[in-house]
């Protein structure tokens, strides 16, 4: 008896090492046996191993061209990588051969969902229901699909036939009854994580009907209203939009006193009338005269921190912890060392002909590039175009003494030893976008007012729904974009990626009078930067230096500013310790304290100008600083995606040397 007959069932027991000495052992006999191949492949996916896995299917392909479990078995492993093309043509392939296997019909149409391709997705689901009508994840499924349409009764059928077939299945989330407030509430929150904002309020609406006095629910119509739910990646609390009816749903919240609601509501109500009372008192001092706004804006208060002055106090609420210290002013540019590491590399230029082909180039290949004529006139952009759009609207403003942003600084101004770090967050405060044009414009400010990392679906507005066309309907910022939102290079890179290939995240708004600089530091997006007025220079190292730039643990310390020009360094966090941005000052590289960079550095890239758009890869170390333009200032935004840049095991191995733990992950 062939030994293939042994592998399945012991496969299927997990004893992959005995699989493995079998299908060897079978390999050794037979080299180019198509059925011991595909299943030592099987065992390599399962345990991790896709890059053996991939090739041992397609030396069985180059055995057997039309083996249709080959091609199912490498589509799956593409599809696990998202590598959306090549997974659809695999699935493809394994249909010709197999043209009744419903579990490659149910795969294609998951490759179709994927890509935003719905009707042939539902197409797919149909022909695989027809081939074998009880598989059970084919019909949660098909209720995602009808989730996604807001087809509420289709979507409820399907859950409910998935767990009849599947007892084992953990419907919860999905489990709805049209007059149960829990199931309701359920619904929505798979509505948000299938990012239907719609179907969810409406969700937590009828939730709120069946029991008006339903807490969770009123905290999680507050959360997705003001942008800050379920798929949220920005602020943990923000009230930028629609704080009026947020307010008015935490307060129920509150009252309810629902065990795991009650608390948070408590901390978001609070952070909500901290951010109306800072937009007040700045509103107040700067209709005064120059004088009076000096004297007359508060220096001192008591916050929900617990002290400190207007944003006087380290942002709690901030996107994934990150530090972002005021830093020390030093005069100097990175000229001396890039000229002896051979000069800034140039990135190449590109034009976007279609998601795939840049997936290809760039994306997969971890390349980062510049995307040409993206924008249209960048006057839309100016601060006073954007103070008639959304002057009345509330910003989260970040402050420096220096104009540095998210990097460490030195021990000793926090009672350490000089060689000590501590990395600082920026003061962070609300006010009207009117009032951050006022400070912009003042000329005697020597402190920077900056929006960063300002989450347009939390404040202002989101500008697009990734995935509708050029011409459709904009939410949020509809005025503003009917005007000068991009067209065709960047705009359609942004719906084209995040419906082909990648998740889209996020998108941020950038503006600031320029002289800005973001420290050494890496992020875990994939990132599209759209300068819109003003340049940046990025200076760019690939991941592989990460090694050489000494990303160190660092404790926490809170910063605190009041106006004007006075700041307070002297609360540290408990002993645990972060690792963040890099140790290396690029405008003044110390090489004796960090010997690794002399050596260590490739070339660096550099790039930024007016209407350029950067692809930069994921966990591409970079610096950031922002320059004005002849009239107003500095004004980028840039979208994140979520990475699909495999650099995990490096991280690990690299900060892993000095002991200390990562950063938070977000």
């Amino acid at each position: 008896m062939p030994r293939t007959c042994f592998l399945q069932p012991c496969a299927q027991r997990r004893k992959f090492d005995e699989a493995e000495s079998v299908l060897r052992q079978a390999l050794s006999e037979s080299p180019s046996n198509p059925p011991a191949l595909v299943l030592l492949g099987r065992v390599r996916a399962t345990t991790g191993k896709l890059d053996e896995a991939e090739k041992l299917y397609r030396v069985a392909l180059e055995a057997s061209p039309r083996n249709a479990p080959a091609h199912h078995a490498l589509a799956k492993v593409f599809a696990f990588q998202q590598r959306w093309a090549e997974a659809k043509e695999s699935f493809e392939r394994s249909l010709e051969a197999d043209a009744d296997n419903a579990e490659a019909w149910l795969g294609l149409g998951r490759v179709c969902m994927a890509t935003g391709n719905e009707e042939a997705a539902e197409r797919h689901y149909a022909r695989s229901l027809s081939l074998d009508p009880s598989n059970a994840l084919l019909h949660f499924d098909m209720g995602v699909l009808s989730c996604k349409r807001g087809q509420v009764v289709a979507a409820d059928e399907a859950f409910a036939r998935a767990g009849e077939l599947n007892p084992k299945l953990d419907l919860t989330v999905v489990a709805q009854d049209p007059n149960n407030a829990v199931h309701q509430l359920a619904y929505g929150e798979l509505c948000e994580a299938l990012k239907d904002e719609e179907g969810a309020g409406n969700a937590y609406d009828e939730a709120l009907g069946i029991d008006p006095g339903m807490g969770k629910a009123h905290f999680r119509k507050a959360l997705l209203l003001t942008g800050t739910g379920v798929t949220n990646q920005a602020a943990l609390y923000a009230f930028g939009l629609n704080a009026e009816e947020a307010k008015r749903h935490l307060r129920e919240a509150v009252a309810s006193g629902e065990e795991g609601t009650a608390i948070p509501a408590t901390e978001a109500l609070k952070w909500c009338e901290m951010e109306e009372r800072e937009v007040e008192e700045w509103a107040n001092a700067l209709r005064k005269d120059q004088q009076k706004t000096k004297e007359g804006l508060p220096g001192e208060r008591r916050d929900r921190q617990g002290e400190g002055g207007i944003g006087t106090a380290s942002d709690k609420a901030g996107r994934r912890d990150e530090p972002a210290g005021a830093g020390v002013k030093r005069e100097g540019a990175p000229s001396a060392w890039v000229e002896e590491a051979g000069g800034y590399l140039s990135l190449p230029e590109v034009e976007i002909s279609g998601p795939e082909e840049f997936m290809e180039a760039f994306v997969n290949k971890s390349k980062p590039a510049v995307i040409k004529d993206g924008f249209a006139p960048k006057e839309a952009w100016s601060w006073t175009a954007l103070s008639e759009r959304f002057g009345d609207s509330v910003v989260r403003v970040s402050l420096s003494e220096t104009g540095r942003f998210d990097g460490p600084e030195p021990g000793d101004m926090w009672g350490l030893a000089p060689d000590d770090e501590v990395l600082v967050r920026p003061p962070a405060t609300s006010m009207a976008f009117s009032d951050f044009v006022r400070l912009l414009r003042q000329e005697d400010i020597k402190e920077t007012f900056y929006l960063e990392y300002l989450a347009l679906h939390q404040y202002l507005g989101t500008p697009m729904a990734v995935g509708t066309a050029v011409d459709a309907a904009l939410s949020g910022l509809e005025l503003l974009l009917t005007n000068i939102w991009v067209g065709k290079g960047a705009y359609l890179l942004v719906s084209n990626l995040g419906i082909v290939t990648v998740t889209y995240l996020i998108m941020n708004l950038w503006l600031g009078k320029g002289g800005t600089t973001a420290v050494l530091h890496y992020d875990d997006y994939e990132n599209l930067l759209c300068q819109v007025r003003g340049t940046k220079e990025l200076v760019l190292f690939p991941p592989k230096d990460l090694e050489n730039l000494y990303y160190v643990g660092r404790r926490k310390g809170k910063l605190k500013y009041h106006f004007p020009g006075k700041w307070t360094r002297d609360e540290l966090d408990g002993p645990n310790k972060v690792i963040f941005s890099s140790s290396v000052r690029l405008d003044d590289p110390d090489f004796e304290r960090h010997p690794r960079c002399a050596s260590g550095w490739v070339q660096p890239c550099a790039s930024g100008w007016e209407g350029d758009v950067l692809y930069m890869p994921a966990f591409w170390h970079h610096e950031v600083r922002s320059y004005p333009d002849a009239e107003e200032g500095n004004v980028a935004v840039n979208f994140w995606f979520r990475n699909v840049t495999s650099f995990a095991d490096e991280e690990r191995e690299v900060l892993g040397i000095g002991g200390e733990p990562s950063r938070t992950e977000p």
